[in-house]
């Protein structure tokens, strides 16, 4: 029997993120042994270690969602 780790599944680019500092992103590429996840809303990516980060639930989902929905809509009306 082997003492290396199998590496995690990658997940499908666009897959929404929770890392273990609690940080929502959208996952982006693996580069460098690391995985990179996006602010959704758009932003600085940020790295973590593959393994480090998991499937957003689907209320986490929604939640993100919705903030991003509610940030566009501030946005706009600021602009007018």
């Amino acid at each position: 029997m082997s003492d290396e780790r199998i590496p995690p599944p990658v997940p499908e680019v666009g897959t929404i993120m929770v890392d273990r500092q609690g940080r929502v992103g959208e996952f982006r590429a693996v580069e460098y042994g690391f995985w990179w996840l996006r602010p959704v809303s758009g932003g600085v990516e940020w790295t973590v270690e593959p393994g480090s980060a998991e499937p957003a639930s689907a209320e986490q989902r929604l939640r993100t969602k919705v903030a991003v929905v509610n940030e566009r809509t501030e946005r706009r009306g600021k602009l007018g």
